[in-house]
């Protein structure tokens, strides 16, 4: 949904308490937003490098699988694709996954971290062309 963002003494707020990303990007619409079925109960799906791991998820009749392996690549694939997203250092959390750019397909909201930083990045479907499943179009930088 639009909202109004608030910054005041580098912290960010919105009129939305519950929001947890304040993404903007020119193909996302306001309005009701698909998610697979996936209970986060307030909490991100992580994968560490050190302990790889795998989440699976079903969205509109698709199943998709997201990896993270001990080199710290990130993939996305379904039974037709495979994309790399990126390789990490650390650790990667799925901060969020549904239909963002109503396109009828996946999109991820991904946090990437070290020791002392992290990173908020958006992967829509809509951007990624018939060769991929999403493709980053922009990223939060948080230090500290």
């Amino acid at each position: 949904m639009p909202t109004k963002v608030n910054v005041e003494n580098q912290v960010v707020t919105s009129n939305y308490d519950k929001a947890i990303t304040l993404p903007h990007e020119r193909s996302l619409t306001p309005g009701k937003v698909d998610t697979p079925n996936m209970k986060f109960s307030g909490e991100r799906r992580r994968l560490f490098k050190d302990d790889p791991g795998t989440l699976k998820m079903s969205y509109k009749g698709m199943e998709y699988t997201f990896t993270m392996n001990k080199s710290g690549k990130i993939t996305l694939y379904n039974d037709v694709l495979s994309t790399t997203i990126e390789e990490v250092r650390a650790g990667v959390s799925l901060v969020w996954a549904g239909d963002l750019d109503k396109d009828g397909k996946l999109d991820l909201i991904l946090e990437t971290e070290t020791e002392n930083n992290a990173t908020y990045c958006l992967f829509p479907s809509g951007t990624a062309g018939e060769k991929a499943l999403v493709k980053k179009v922009g990223c939060q930088f948080y230090s500290g």
